[in-house]
């Protein structure tokens, strides 16, 4: 019997082991081709900025500082619509990575031009209604591209993270199965938590309109949280509010400026969508590059608070 055993145990190791492999080579598979395409076009972009720096050479300042790069590098892109496209389709792979959770490696970050402000992995322990918890972090993400000799920061992508578990996680749950509006599956989530994380009133506000927008029903709010909750089995919610902030010196990208929601487990790194990713809407007399910079001001003054990492709310 022991044998038998054994033996069994052997198959499962080398199958898990078959599959981790799999999984690392279409990893790395993916990784290269993600590379290459990511230095083809920052190639052509260098190319484009060359011809049009040496034709503009005359009327430009020879030592050139950060305010007059940016300056410089959005006039480029207004007169070159082959440079916009090519950071269009850099912004692409990077948002992948950004996506595929890698941007905590310094070593791939780098290759594709992402500075991660801070970045803290957590392990959710099964707590089997013993313990119970709430903590909140927040990761800034800057998106850069390198031109020539210098590096240029064109946008970010700003992580919210609220981390329930135990009672505090039913506690959500059951305030978002209450919930019979748009605007107060806004309240749900910018309400339970942010005793640390302050929203100014557009935010919430925003996040209503943008559900309304989607055309979401109710139902399927309720439907998609009870089976995210369950895929946690029952332990924990971890919910995610991201913010895609494009700077609005960037021409037309600022209107790609949006914001998404969704529920991570952290077992298989599956997401739940509760908002899909949706430029944000102008209200209340605010633009969306306007309410996307609101949002980044309270990501960049809660790591100025409070560093980096998670941090228990009391």
């Amino acid at each position: 019997m022991f044998a038998v055993l054994l033996g069994l145990l052997m198959v499962g190791v080398t199958a898990g082991s078959a599959s981790a492999l799999q999984t690392g080579n279409l990893m790395n598979n993916q990784l290269g081709a993600f590379k290459s395409s990511f230095q083809l076009h920052e190639r052509t972009l260098n190319s484009e900025f060359l011809k049009w720096y040496y034709m503009h050479y005359g009327r430009l300042p020879k030592s050139i500082n950060q305010k007059q790069l940016t300056k410089i590098f959005a006039e480029f892109l207004k007169e070159d619509p082959i440079a916009l496209r090519e950071l269009k389709e850099i912004n692409k792979i990077q948002r992948s990575i950004i996506d595929l959770g890698l941007t905590h490696q310094s070593d791939i970050a780098t290759s594709f031009n992402i500075q991660q402000k801070s970045y803290h992995t957590t392990s959710i322990t099964s707590c089997y209604g013993y313990c119970s918890g709430e903590q909140v972090r927040v990761t800034i993400n800057y998106l850069k591209v390198h031109v020539v000799r210098w590096d240029i920061t064109y946008g970010e992508v700003d992580k919210f993270n609220w981390l329930y578990t135990g009672s505090e996680a039913k506690e959500f749950f059951d305030k978002w199965e209450d919930t019979t509006t748009k605007a107060g599956y806004a309240t749900t989530l910018l309400g339970v938590g942010t005793s640390l994380v302050k929203f100014p009133n557009p935010v919430s506000i925003a996040i209503g309109a943008a559900l309304t927008a989607t055309g979401l029903t109710i139902t399927y709010e309720g439907s998609e949280m009870l089976t995210y909750y369950e895929s946690t089995n029952w332990q924990y919610i971890w919910m995610v509010l991201e913010n895609d902030y494009y700077y609005p010196w960037v021409p037309v990208m600022n209107l790609a400026s949006h914001f998404s929601i969704y529920g991570y487990n952290s077992s298989n790194g599956k997401k739940y969508t509760f908002l899909p990713s949706v430029s944000i809407p102008a209200v209340g007399g605010y633009t969306n590059a306007v309410i996307s910079s609101i949002m980044s001001k309270v990501a960049h003054d809660w790591i100025k608070n409070h560093g980096s990492g998670w941090v228990t709310v009391a």
